[in-house]
């Protein structure tokens, strides 16, 4: 999902939303009726811009073996940075 959706571009000076957005309609609340052009039932555009700060930094390795799921054969998500400070993630506040 990560690759698919783009989010090994969300980082926190240029976020891409792709995956903040899909994460909230599909695997978390759904996004209900629509109420307006922007906004849904059970979440609202401000959440999903919310969402994409909270998951930005993650993304997938390049060529590495050792981030592979052993039993799909997938690679895994990975923090971008060196491990002690994920230099890509927006850390600040979050509403």
């Amino acid at each position: 999902m990560l690759v698919h959706l783009d989010e090994q571009l969300n980082t926190k000076n240029r976020p891409q939303e792709n995956f903040g957005r899909e994460f909230l309609e599909l695997y978390a609340i759904g996004k209900g009726p629509q109420t307006s052009p922007e906004d849904y039932t059970n979440f609202t555009e401000q959440d999903v811009k919310a969402a994409t700060r909270v998951l930005s930094g993650f993304g997938t390795p390049q060529q590495n073996p050792a981030l592979t799921d052993p039993e799909t054969g997938m690679l895994m998500g990975e923090i971008k940075g060196n491990g002690a400070l994920a230099t890509q993630h927006d850390a600040d506040p979050k509403t």
